[in-house]
């Protein structure tokens, strides 16, 4: 027979654990949100992509590959190896800073074939997409997963700023439209 004091203490646990994971993700939104908004004011993709896709791939910030790499997106490149016929191993690419794996991302994203098609387009859901069609991520379940993040942690509220932008571009491509 179960203790109910057993179930308690367990259920307790439990709780605390997702208490402490809910606090990492807020501090971490806190601490990359103006960098997030920034990119996306100047290169028009979606800030929450950008924080969806971090806090995903680093676990918040707490990833073992984030602490000592300071890379939250998981971003490997090229490194020369004498061991490998090609003189060359694909190993996490090791970033001075945290903001450095921010900006090398968004070097990565505008770089892609559908950044032209996508620029300005407020929907982290096409980037996702796109970005995973790139072949960014491997995981048949990334997208899903990205996209549950920035819906629970409600990331597209930092979007408007974009969405603000294209809803006034547009009422003066309208208004230049109408007959004076």
């Amino acid at each position: 027979m179960f203790s109910y004091r057993l179930i308690l203490v367990f259920l307790l646990f439990l709780i605390t654990i997702f208490a402490v994971a809910q606090r990492d993700v807020d501090a971490y939104i806190q601490k990359y949100d103006s960098l997030s908004v920034s990119i996306m004011l100047e290169h028009q993709f979606p800030a929450s992509l950008l924080l969806g896709i971090a806090i995903h791939e680093s676990g918040a910030g707490t990833s073992r590959l984030s602490k000592e790499q300071c890379n939250h997106f998981g971003i490997k490149g090229k490194v020369p190896s004498p061991k490998t016929k090609s003189g060359y191993i694909f190993s996490h690419i090791d970033f001075e800073t945290d903001e450095a794996s921010f900006f090398h991302f968004k070097e990565l994203v505008i770089n892609k074939t559908f950044y032209k098609d996508l620029k300005g387009d407020p929907d982290p859901l096409k980037w996702l997409k796109a970005l995973k069609r790139s072949g960014y991520a491997t995981s048949s379940k990334w997208v899903t997963r990205v996209s549950n993040i920035i819906r629970k942690y409600n990331l597209t509220d930092f979007d408007k700023p974009l969405t603000d932008t294209l809803k006034q571009r547009e009422r003066i491509v309208a208004d230049s439209t109408k007959p004076h």
